[in-house]
């Protein structure tokens, strides 16, 4: 049986090749995996600097580029002709030079749901780890040297401590949720512009503006993506402002 193919000789060849994907960075095997599945043809890069990124990019021109942290700029875009997808393996798209994906016309893509109950579980590990002092604690214990405890201020206990979430996107409404269901602690809520539905975990009190919550909360909590308008976003007045015992979980 003959392929029969209509359109164009671009668009047949187009139709008969296999798609390059560069894996940037180390990730979960289950992504690259699904993609040779499906008839892409994936390379692992092992380089680590921008420059080498550029050499391997512009000899073998990829179609797609799987990325985590590491910037992907404007020059290693031009390196590749044919590049028409970047895949950030994680939730923000910070490190992508968005305006020139935009002129290129190369498709960014992230993955909102993809880590964001990870962060909200490292997230509330700080907060303990914080109200325990377990950072100031874990090395002399370990060394044997117990009265530590008595020499670094006292810890605390959660249940019924306030936590302002600045940011109520996937990460801090389920940072709120393990905090109200797992520690029964008070939630402190600036959504920004964005409405605050009901929650069917327990009750949730929404601060009147941004600048308010530091000052009722024992714990604070960043879960704001990173851009050009939230970067730098807490100031002197908002140490200021916060309690001595505050901690901030960034």
């Amino acid at each position: 049986m003959e392929l029969e193919l209509s359109g164009s000789i671009e668009q047949q060849e187009e139709a008969l090749m296999k798609y390059r994907v560069l894996i940037m960075e180390k990730m979960d095997p289950s992504g690259p995996e699904f993609l040779q599945s499906h008839g892409c043809e994936v390379r692992f890069s092992t380089s680590s600097s921008e420059e080498e990124y550029l050499q391997e990019i512009r000899a073998w021109n990829p179609h797609g580029l799987f990325v985590r942290s590491f910037p992907v700029t404007s020059e290693m875009m031009e390196a590749a002709p044919a590049l028409r997808a970047i895949s950030v393996h994680g939730t923000g798209y910070d490190n992508i030079d968005i305006f020139h994906a935009a002129d290129r016309q190369i498709q960014v893509l992230h993955l909102p749901e993809g880590n964001y109950v990870s962060v909200a579980e490292h997230a509330l590990f700080l907060i303990m780890a914080c109200a325990k002092r377990y950072g100031l604690t874990r090395d002399p214990f370990r060394n044997g040297d117990y009265d530590v405890r008595y020499r670094v201020t006292d810890g605390q206990e959660l249940r019924q401590k306030t936590l302002g979430i600045i940011g109520w996107g996937h990460s801090g409404q389920e940072l709120g949720r393990m905090a109200v269901e797992g520690l029964r602690m008070n939630l402190l809520v600036w959504t920004g512009e964005r409405p605050m539905a009901p929650t069917p975990w327990g009750p949730v009190c929404q601060a009147e503006s941004r600048d308010r919550l530091p000052e009722y909360s024992g714990f604070s909590a960043l879960c704001l993506p990173s851009t050009p308008e939230t970067r730098y976003g807490i100031t002197y007045q908002d140490f200021v402002k916060m309690k001595k015992s505050a901690c901030l979980i960034n």
